[in-house]
């Protein structure tokens, strides 16, 4: 990770500097710094594979394989459609749930967990506004969907999946006090904008890398 911090002093002291110049150059210096300081800042949170608000995990190991991961469940079709097929194949999968749905559909959960599935956080709501949310607010909401996870299930997450895959500079505070590693993916299997199951497939065999996390959104019906 690339502390924070240190990006803040560093274009602070740059900008100091600046202010030392001709008044034109002054100008033209702290709309340069502030351009990309804010295009740091985006890139660390539509990025997920960027260090600048923390660290993150996208690939794994063994690195002849690729580990298959599902969003926003659990979902009584979707899921339970989806946990059928790894059974018949004695695949292994995550699945990154949402605190909501994991109250609404608890047997749904209990069978990710009893059928040796692992269980990640994926935020209690599912808010867009968590992108925008503080430290405060944020860990709240991871801890909520912890719990949530850990009263249904008997087990606590490790690892926490921001949602839609966006980060903000209260994200690693928050993960620390929750004491979860954040997890991406390498590969997306566009599932959500390609309809047609050849299309999906063809996707998730011809994108993963070395070791890669393939993500998927399992409530999402492929026809």
């Amino acid at each position: 990770m690339i502390p924070l911090h240190w990006i803040t002093v560093l274009f602070a002291g740059a900008a100091g500097l600046a202010f030392a110049m001709p008044r034109d150059t002054c100008i033209m210096s702290i709309l340069a710094l502030s351009a990309s300081y804010l295009f740091l800042s985006l890139r660390g949170m539509i990025s997920l594979s960027s260090p600048i608000l923390g660290p993150c995990i996208i690939r794994g190991r063994p690195a002849d394989q690729f580990a298959l991961t599902f969003d926003d469940g659990p979902d009584p079709e979707g899921t339970q459609a989806v946990l059928d097929l790894l059974a018949e194949y004695d695949v292994p999968a995550t699945f990154f749930c949402i605190g909501e749905h994991v109250e609404a559909h608890p047997e749904v959960a209990r069978r990710i967990h009893d059928e040796g599935h692992l269980l990640g956080n994926h935020s209690f709501s599912h808010s867009l506004f968590l992108t925008f949310a503080n430290p405060d607010r944020l860990a709240k909401d991871m801890a909520r969907c912890q719990d949530m996870i850990e009263t249904t299930t008997g087990y606590r997450p490790r690892f926490y999946r921001p949602p839609f895959g966006l980060r903000n500079h209260s994200t690693h505070a928050a993960t620390v006090f929750n004491r979860v590693l954040v997890v991406g993916w390498g590969s997306d299997s566009m599932d959500t904008t390609r309809r047609s199951t050849g299309a999906v497939v063809e996707r998730c065999l011809s994108s993963p890398g070395p070791g890669t996390f393939l993500r998927s959104l399992p409530h999402i019906s492929v026809a």
